[in-house]
């Protein structure tokens, strides 16, 4: 009888261990590394979870730190993201590939810069494709909901894009295409490049804090940019003219390392989506009347809006359509048909 009482006892013992241990393993304060068990369209509802966000510095950056408060907020605080610059980092190549490596869970690029080559994404930074910020979302977006952005490594939890840019001059009157001759000016993007060096000037690199005195003191005479980095800039103190036609924008996305959101419940993956979505849809509104805002205190500051002349117009437009062969031959080498992706282009615009 004593034996089968010791049995008893010892089999009590280890199931009072076994339960004592399963409860210890589900409390609060586990991070996201130490709940990969609960993937697979499972839930951990009380687990915690930190991220780091890579960002540029200015208004950008402060759109991510409001993402991170809406998700926190959304996931009752068991979710934290630290917004970094990531250019304390290093480059924006750096920062991309310490997404893709896992050192950081998310950033916000450009698909030129992420996937390496010009992506789907980058139609609007083609010269005449689009000519509004609104135009622009609704393009992408369209393109997202097509599936055209499956060439990004990582998962996109929200799409944005810039303003239209300008170009803005220091002196010159522009009246015909020939004034751009001998000019010198400063522009980041290749497809405006080659529209501006057609129209005969040249461009030069340099750092964007190196633009203002670059202006003032003449090392260059125009400069391409948005409203809202001329402002931020003081452009209306260094400028006389700006080109009333807009050139091109770009598109940024959200993207987070596709090991760290795959490895994540379903609940929490639904969270970083949706407060992307609203993201998405507090920018593009702030956006639009930011440069609306930006033009006027641009005009206000003595800065003139002088039409495009037909002969520049007419550069532009031949130097897009080389453009634009130029991408769709670069996408069509990524596997995509360029015949089925033009023609949706021109469908979602109207065009």
């Amino acid at each position: 009888m004593k034996k089968y009482f010791k049995i008893i006892c010892t089999m009590c013992l280890t199931i009072a261990m076994i339960v004592s241990l399963a409860a210890c393993g589900g409390g609060n304060g586990d991070s996201a590394e130490t709940n990969n068990d609960t993937q697979g369209g499972g839930s951990a509802s009380d687990a915690e979870y930190q991220f780091t966000l890579g960002t540029f510095p200015g208004d950008t950056l402060t759109f991510m730190e409001q993402y991170a408060e809406s998700v926190s907020e959304a996931s009752d605080g068991r979710i934290s993201i630290e917004v970094i610059n990531f250019l304390t980092l290093g480059s924006t190549t750096d920062a991309v590939q310490m997404c893709k490596d896992g050192s950081l869970d998310m950033i916000i690029i450009s698909g030129t810069e992420y996937c390496g080559y010009e992506p789907c994404s980058a139609v609007i930074a083609v010269p005449g494709v689009v000519s509004s910020v609104s135009e622009a979302m609704e393009l992408e977006q369209a393109l997202y909901d097509e599936g055209y952005f499956s060439d990004w490594e990582g998962e996109i939890l929200s799409i944005s894009t810039t303003d239209m840019q300008y170009i803005a001059l220091a002196d010159t009157m522009i009246t015909s295409a020939a004034d751009f001759s001998g000019l010198i000016g400063r522009c980041q993007n290749s497809n405006g490049i080659n529209v501006l060096q057609n129209l005969g000037s040249s461009i030069t690199t340099i750092s964007t804090n190196e633009v203002y005195m670059s202006l003032e003191t003449g090392v260059i005479d125009f400069s391409v940019s948005s409203p809202t980095n001329m402002i931020s800039s003081a452009y209306q103190e260094v400028v006389d003219y700006i080109i009333d036609y807009t050139l091109y924008c770009d598109c940024n996305c959200l993207v987070m390392n596709n090991s760290a959101f795959d490895a994540l419940p379903e609940d929490i993956q639904t969270i970083l989506k949706d407060c992307g979505d609203q993201l998405a849809a507090d920018y593009t509104e702030w956006l639009i009347d930011a440069e609306s805002a930006a033009i006027q205190t641009l005009k206000d500051g003595g800065v003139e809006f002088i039409e495009c002349p037909q002969d520049v117009i007419d550069v532009i437009e031949t130097t897009s359509e080389e453009c634009m062969d130029s991408y769709l031959s670069t996408l069509e080498q990524a596997g995509v048909d360029i015949d089925a992706f033009e023609a949706f282009v021109e469908e979602t615009l109207g065009k």
